[in-house]
């Protein structure tokens, strides 16, 4: 009983670094799966290159154990192989010091979104991963690696599930090699959210009845009735390929897999589990929703909430560019096109219409969503407040992407958008 409690104090506590690991593995499939001009998640607007997550090449010697670990075999076929893991391990020590630090493990989740991890939090987390330290304050690489066999990669063959609609929700996926159909039943499909859309696919917002066919231009196409369980018929509604991350939707939202996704040929996925997802992707972070207050605004408190877990995650898998403003300095003005979408990662803005605040934002919130979701020009000014403002965006194209890979993104982004949109609060 000591050494299962034992055991499960390492995952709790290691959680966090195995998520941002998670991430930066998730990043980097982005990255090389890009147009190939070497950017990289955060990249900073003045051109530096040096302050993304993957803005420095590192200069690393070979790491130990990497020979053992190209034995995929090892470990039933989940062990993760010594290139991944090196390079997500040079993400964390660029220097190639050969072990990471609480500066090292800070940094990296400040930039993966994750600014408000506490002290105390990083140092219980490099404790008990630094299990060949003495001093428990360095996570050597045969820690780093020991770490990560709680984060599993999988093997399917064709046509096995991944998961079936209505599952409960056991991890977030990442799409290693091959390729996979998203399915899902009539009943689920008017519910309107897509398990797993999947970016190739385009699937959009479900409700207004789009079904993406199989590439070919053949339209929807029936699967028959067992790829969901017994829920009838069920339609492919996405395709997923590599470098594809999928499953949040029910991890975001508290519910059951509302899609089935089935293997098209041999595939790899990295599962990172539930709870490590919620530890490292998900942040709590602003105020507890007032529901004591009038309908209107405890519906506003509520879907700022939920946005706020959303824009964690958001953080986490997207390519963003980083900004800073001074005093004074506008994000935008009101009237100007709506071009980029906004999380304040450092500092607070005011919103003015007409010269009339509307509201203060800070970390961890975002604006500009309604002028993308809506088309229309921008409804107020948005000015920094603070002596400095960091800001990460995205443009568009990024944002439409984000959309539709994720409907669970976009549930939260409109509904914050709607319960906004009738103040003018920072379209």
């Amino acid at each position: 009983m000591h050494s299962e409690t034992r055991l499960r104090r390492f995952r709790l506590s290691t959680a966090p670094l195995r998520a941002a690991v998670f991430a930066t593995i998730l990043q980097q499939h982005a990255t090389q799966s890009s147009s190939g001009d070497g950017g990289g998640r955060a990249r900073d607007s003045s051109g530096g290159g040096g302050s993304g997550l993957f803005g420095r090449r590192a200069n690393v010697a070979p790491l130990r154990r990497a020979d053992s670990l190209r034995r995929t075999d090892s470990l039933s076929g989940r062990m993760l192989e010594a290139e991944m893991l090196g390079s997500a391990f040079r993400v964390f020590d660029p220097e190639g010091k050969g072990y990471i630090t609480e500066e090292d493990l800070g940094r990296v989740l400040t930039s993966l979104g994750q600014a408000d991890a506490s002290a105390q939090k990083l140092h219980a987390t490099l404790e008990q991963a630094a299990t060949a330290d003495r001093e428990g304050r360095r996570v050597l690489y045969g820690d780093f690696v020991e770490m990560m066999t709680c984060t599993e990669k999988r093997r399917y063959a064709e046509g096995e599930n991944i998961f079936q609609e209505g599952d409960l929700p056991d991890g977030f996926h990442l799409l290693l090699s091959g390729s996979c159909e998203v399915l899902q039943s009539e009943d689920a499909e008017r519910r309107g959210a897509t398990e797993a859309s999947g970016a190739a696919a385009g699937t959009g917002d479900l409700p207004t009845g789009g079904v993406v066919g199989d590439g070919g231009g053949g339209g929807a196409s029936e699967a028959g009735a067992g790829a969901g369980g017994s829920r009838g018929p069920v339609r492919r509604v996405g395709l997923l390929s590599t470098g594809d991350y999928f499953g949040e939707t029910a991890l975001l939202s508290h519910a059951p897999r509302n899609a089935t996704v089935r293997c098209l040929g041999p595939v790899e996925v990295l599962r990172l589990s539930r709870e490590d997802f919620e530890a490292g992707f998900l942040q709590e972070g602003g105020k507890a929703p007032d529901t004591s207050s009038s309908p209107s605004s405890s519906a506003a408190a509520t879907a700022a909430a939920a946005a706020r877990q959303t824009l964690g995650f958001i953080q986490m898998v997207s390519c963003m560019q980083r900004s800073t403003l001074g005093q004074g300095q506008n994000a935008f003005k009101e009237g100007d096109k709506g071009d980029r979408f906004y999380i304040i990662e450092e500092g607070e803005v005011v919103v003015e219409s007409k010269g009339v605040e509307l509201n203060h934002l800070g970390r961890g919130d975002c604006f500009g969503e309604l002028a993308l979701l809506t088309g229309a020009k921008r409804n107020a000014t948005v000015k920094c407040e603070s002596a400095k403002c960091c800001l990460l965006s995205m443009g568009v194209d990024d944002f439409w992407r984000l959309m539709k890979r994720s409907s669970a993104v976009q549930k939260d982004l409109r509904q914050l958008g709607s319960t906004r949109g009738s103040s003018q609060e920072a379209q």
